[in-house]
């Protein structure tokens, strides 16, 4: 089990531009306006399965959070709502990759591993995709609360040999959080738990799983 803690942003009053870095999460440095996101990673040490050359082989992977997403953002924003991405990858990713992903995902719709990009099927063992928009029927939208219109899920779940899992998680807001004082948004707290088989396998086998992870990591 590996954990996320919350975020909360609040706009200054006069409005700056969010940058706002804390409890683990990063603001991209390069986006401006509605290219901006926030993002947080973390990992499973495999270390000690590496050196004893076992494999292990995932079984099950969900994702607990502590509550909703809420997000107020400026009143002239065209778009609403947010893109929540959570993704577990054998590879570690710049932020420079990651905004690659924020926009091939809410421009195109095409999350990773399906286009271009530096994730193979393979790689991604996991990935879960949420468009959320703002829930008015009970709450108004000055309070920010989010629901889940569309939910997908995909990746390979393949048995792995690799040192660490990495997981990334990002927050991609649709509209813009630039001008108005009363913007906001609040991440729940996540857990990402992971059931596994870990096992040796035969030589073969285990040489040529390391020799395609080298393959797939240059």
């Amino acid at each position: 089990m590996k954990q996320l803690m919350h975020y909360k942003f609040d706009m200054a009053s006069p409005a700056s531009i969010w940058t706002t870095e804390k409890n683990g999460y990063s603001n991209n440095s390069t986006g401006t306006g509605a290219n901006r996101f926030i993002f947080a990673e973390t990992y499973f040490d495999l270390s000690g399965y590496e050196r004893e050359h076992l494999t292990l082989f995932p079984q099950r992977i969900s994702v607990q959070e502590s509550g909703s997403f809420r997000l107020k953002e400026d009143n002239g924003s065209l778009e609403k709502g947010a893109i929540v991405l959570d993704i577990i990858t054998e590879e570690g990713l710049t932020e420079a990759e990651l905004q690659h992903f924020a926009n091939e995902v809410s421009i195109r719709e095409v999350c990773p591993s399906f286009g271009e990009g530096v994730l193979e099927f393979q790689q991604v063992i996991f990935g879960r995709y949420r468009m959320m928009a703002q829930d008015n029927s009970i709450w108004t939208p000055t309070q920010g609360n989010l629901t889940t219109i569309h939910e997908t899920q995909w990746g390979s779940g393949s048995p792995t040999t690799c040192a660490k899992l990495w997981i990334y998680r990002l927050i991609i807001p649709l509209g813009q959080l630039l001008a108005d004082t009363d913007d906001f948004l609040v991440v729940p707290a996540c857990r990402y738990i992971m059931s596994a088989e870990i096992r040796e396998e035969s030589d073969l086998s285990f040489m040529m799983r390391q020799k395609r992870s080298y393959e797939l990591s240059t």
